[in-house]
């Protein structure tokens, strides 16, 4: 569940850091009603959370699964740092979105247990809707203690390590008579 985190005002641009430093960086004049695609002015309401793996609810919290299809149309498995949930809302309730070419910036806690052996960067990769599989797009740098992203879209973002080695495979269950 995602809890109002502030406002920016559309067309100066802002900032919301969230306790432990999560954040999330929108441009000046960088948002759209997300149905008829018009920039929006006024007050942006936020709407973010993030996660780390570290957070003992993490599995619970983690929309889909670890499922993701990489750059090469090729499904792996993740090994998640953190996740980020962002929905911006207009003053009369209208869905908002980011204008076609720009980005915003958002910021991933590193869990204090991986941060020795963080990489400089890893991929980025955010929830598709209809199908539930995450989709790489983009990667995220380690600057200090978090990964810092640019993303052109909200939707739900993890920053991830891929598990390469993957295998399909199919269970059928019988019962004593050998029926399925």
């Amino acid at each position: 569940m995602l809890f109002r985190s502030g406002k920016i005002n559309a067309s100066t641009g802002g900032n919301i850091v969230m306790a432990g430093g999560s954040a999330i960086s929108l441009p000046s004049n960088s948002v759209v009603n997300k149905v008829s695609n018009q920039p929006y002015s006024g007050n942006i309401n936020v709407f973010f959370s993030s996660h780390k793996t570290d957070d003992a609810e993490f599995s619970k919290k983690q929309p889909g699964s670890n499922i993701a299809i990489n750059l090469q149309q090729q499904k792996t498995f993740l090994n998640p740092y953190s996740y980020a949930s962002t929905e911006l809302i207009g003053n009369s309730g209208e869905q908002l979105q980011i204008a076609s070419g720009k980005k915003a910036v958002l910021k991933f806690p590193i869990p204090t247990t991986r941060l020795a052996n963080a990489p400089s960067s890893v991929k980025c990769w955010y929830l598709n809707d209809s199908t539930g599989i995450w989709q790489e797009e983009g990667f995220a740098t380690k600057v200090g203690n978090f990964y810092v992203a640019d993303v052109s879209h909200f939707s739900y973002w993890i920053v991830a390590d891929p598990i390469n080695d993957v295998c399909d495979f199919s269970v059928r269950y019988l019962n004593q008579n050998g029926e399925s």
